[in-house]
C-alpha cells in the first residue's frame, strides 16, 4: 500500500491506559513503520501537552468537557476550539479511522470526513456494555441511538474482534460486507513470560509477597471489569494485584494496587504474577487477556459469547459465570494445581505466539484501508414504493433485474422502498440492500391506487436528503414521489433519473417542469 496520511480519532490516549489507547497505539506505531503519515486526535486526558510526538505519530490533544468520568464513563466532550481543529484535520488526511462509535470525537470526525467528502473507517470495540445504573444504560443506549448510529452509516467498513460487537452491528441495520473480522494484536516481544528468578526479582520490585500465588487484575476500577467482583474475592491464601486506577477506600490486606502503569511496567507485572483474572462484562476481546496470554499466565475470565470466534479451549482457559462466588469458586479450584497451571500456561503461550501478532493486524487493517480507496465511489439510489420479492409485479422484477446486475460490476446499490418486512429497516438480499425509508402503507384502497400512500410515500423521502449517494434513479408510481426527489437531487447537487412504466390518458409528461432541464424519462 503507497504511503498515506492517516487521521487516527480516539477519545483517550497514552498516557491514559486503556484497551482502545494501545490497539490505537500499536496499530499508528505499525503504520508509521511501513511508510505512513499518522495524525492521532485525542482528548487532553493525562498530559497537558497540545501537540508531541511519540514514536513517529503526531499526536494532538484537545481540551475537552470530561463531568462523565466522575461516574465511570469515558465521555470526554471537545470544546468547540477542539471541534475546529478536528475539522481542520480530516480535511488533509487520505483516510479517517475512529475508534468506537459512541465518543464525541467520533462524531465530530465522522461528521467532517462526510462534508468533506474523505474515506471513513472505524472499529467498534465493545457492544452494549451492562452497566449497573439504569441511567447510564439509557444514557448509552440513546447516544448509539443517535450519535452513534450516524457514525455506523458514514462509515465505509467497520472492524471488529469479536462475534458480539457484529452481533451489536447487525442488529443496528448494519450490512454484513461492511464488517471486517480483526483481531488485536500483542508485542510478543515485550509481553512474554520470564524466568523464576525474574519473578521472585520483580516480586521485590513491586513489594509483593514471594512466597504463594499473586493473582492478576488488570482493567479500570469499574463494575464492568468486574472489579468489584475482584474486592470479594480477596483471600490470606492468596495476594492480588490490581493495576488501572485509584486506590479504593477499605481496607484490602491482601490485594496491591498499582494504579495505571505504561506498557513496560505492565509487562514486569504479568511477568511477576502466577494468574490473570478478569470477571468482566459485554468486552470484546479484551487486550489485557491477549497480552496476559503472550506473557504465559493461566486464564480466568467471563465467558463471552463473542469469543466462540477465537476457537479458544475451554478446557484450558477458566470460563466463568459473571457472580463473585463463580470467581472465588474457580480461583480455589486451580490456584493449588500446580499442574492444571503448568498446561494453561502452555496453552496460553502457544495460542498467543500463532494468532496474536500487531505486525498481523497492521498489515490486515492496509488491506481494509486499500479496499476502501479503491471501491467503487459510485452509490446509486434506486427509489420505489414496492420491491421483488415481496411484490412480484413486472416494474419490481425488472427493478431487481437492474440492481442485481449493478451490484455484479461493483457498484453500491441501494433501494429505497416501504417496509415490506419485519425488523431492522435495513436488509440485504442477493447482495442488493433494501432501506425501508417508510413504513409499509396499503397500496390500493379498493381496486383503486390509495393517493394517501402515494403522498406519505414521497414525504418519507424527504429523508433522502440525509443519505449518501451520487445518483438517484426514481420509479414513477407514485407520481409524487418525483416531484419529492427532484426536491432533493437540486439541494444535494445529485443526477436523477425517472423511469416511466406506463401512462393512463397521457399528458403529465408534457406538463413536468424539468423535462427540458437534463433529467431523463426512461419508458418501459
Amino acid at each position: 500500500m503507497t504511503s498515506k496520511n492517516i487521521l487516527i480519532v480516539t477519545h483517550y490516549f497514552l498516557p491514559h491506559v486503556g484497551g482502545i489507547e494501545m490497539v490505537a497505539y500499536n496499530q499508528a506505531k505499525g503504520l508509521v513503520a511501513n511508510g505512513h503519515s499518522v495524525t492521532l486526535v485525542t482528548s487532553r486526558v493525562g498530559s497537558t501537552k497540545v501537540e508531541e510526538v511519540i514514536d513517529g505519530i503526531k499526536v494532538v490533544r484537545l481540551a475537552s468537557f470530561n463531568f462523565f468520568e466522575k461516574f465511570g464513563i469515558p465521555f470526554p466532550v471537545p470544546y468547540p476550539a477542539g471541534w475546529v481543529t478536528l475539522w481542520s484535520l480530516v480535511r488533509y488526511a487520505d483516510i479517517v479511522h475512529v475508534h468506537d462509535a459512541f465518543y464525541a470525537n467520533s462524531f465530530i470526525a465522522a461528521a467532517a470526513a462526510r462534508f468533506s467528502r474523505k474515506v471513513l473507517m472505524m472499529t467498534q470495540h465493545v457492544a452494549l456494555i451492562a452497566y449497573p445504573s439504569k441511567l447510564v444504560q439509557i444514557i448509552q443506549k440513546f447516544v448509539y441511538a443517535t450519535t452513534g448510529a450516524i457514525v455506523f452509516s458514514f462509515s465505509q467498513y467497520i472492524c471488529v474482534c469479536n462475534d458480539r460487537v457484529r452481533n451489536f452491528l447487525e442488529a443496528r441495520g448494519i450490512l454484513e460486507h461492511k464488517i471486517k473480522f480483526l483481531p488485536n494484536g500483542v508485542d510478543n516481544k515485550l509481553f512474554n513470560s520470564g524466568t523464576p528468578h525474574q519473578k521472585i526479582e520483580l516480586r521485590r520490585k513491586f513489594n509483593i509477597p514471594e512466597i504463594g500465588k499473586v493473582l492478576l487484575f488488570v482493567g479500570r476500577f469499574v463494575p464492568k471489569k468486574g472489579f468489584d467482583k475482584v474486592l470479594a474475592a480477596q483471600s490470606s491464601d492468596y495476594h492480588i494485584v490490581c493495576v488501572g486506577g485509584k486506590t479504593p477506600s477499605g481496607d484490602f490486606p491482601n490485594i496491591s494496587f498499582m494504579g495505571e502503569v505504561d506498557q513496560f511496567v505492565l509487562a514486569d507485572l504479568y511477568k511477576a504474577a502466577d494468574i490473570f483474572i478478569l470477571p468482566s462484562e459485554s468486552e470484546g476481546f479484551p487486550l489485557s487477556i491477549q497480552e496476559a496470554m503472550s506473557s504465559g499466565l493461566p486464564i480466568i475470565t467471563t465467558w463471552d459469547p463473542g469469543y466462540q470466534v477465537y476457537g479458544l479451549d475451554k478446557n484450558n482457559i477458566c470460563f466463568i459465570e459473571s457472580t463473585e462466588t463463580s470467581l472465588k469458586e474457580a480461583i480455589r479450584r486451580i490456584y493449588l494445581d500446580d499442574a492444571a497451571l503448568r498446561k494453561m500456561s502452555s496453552y496460553s503461550q502457544e495460542y498467543a505466539a500463532k494468532y496474536f501478532s500487531w505486525s498481523r493486524n497492521v498489515s490486515a487493517l492496509e488491506v481494509v484501508y486499500e479496499q476502501i480507496l479503491s471501491s467503487p465511489k459510485l452509490k446509486i439510489a434506486l427509489v420505489s414504493d414496492a420491491v421483488y420479492p415481496f411484490s412480484k409485479g413486472g416494474k419490481e422484477k425488472r427493478l431487481f433485474g437492474i440492481a442485481t446486475r449493478l451490484v455484479k460490476e461493483g457498484y453500491d446499490v441501494t433501494i429505497y422502498c416501504m417496509q415490506w418486512w419485519r425488523g431492522s429497516k435495513t436488509i440485504e438480499k442477493d447482495g442488493i440492500r433494501y432501506y425501508a425509508i417508510s413504513p409499509y402503507y396499503p397500496l390500493y384502497v379498493g381496486s383503486r391506487r390509495s393517493i394517501k400512500q402515494g403522498i406519505l410515500f414521497a414525504l418519507h423521502c424527504l429523508k433522502l436528503l440525509f443519505r449518501k449517494f451520487d445518483v438517484v434513479d426514481v420509479d414513477h408510481i407514485p407520481h409524487f414521489v418525483i416531484f419529492t426527489m427532484k426536491l432533493v437531487c437540486v439541494l444535494r447537487r445529485k443526477k436523477m433519473i425517472a423511469t416511466w412504466h406506463e401512462v393512463w390518458g397521457g399528458g403529465i409528461l408534457e406538463i413536468l417542469p424539468w423535462k427540458r432541464e437534463g433529467t431523463y424519462c426512461v419508458f418501459g
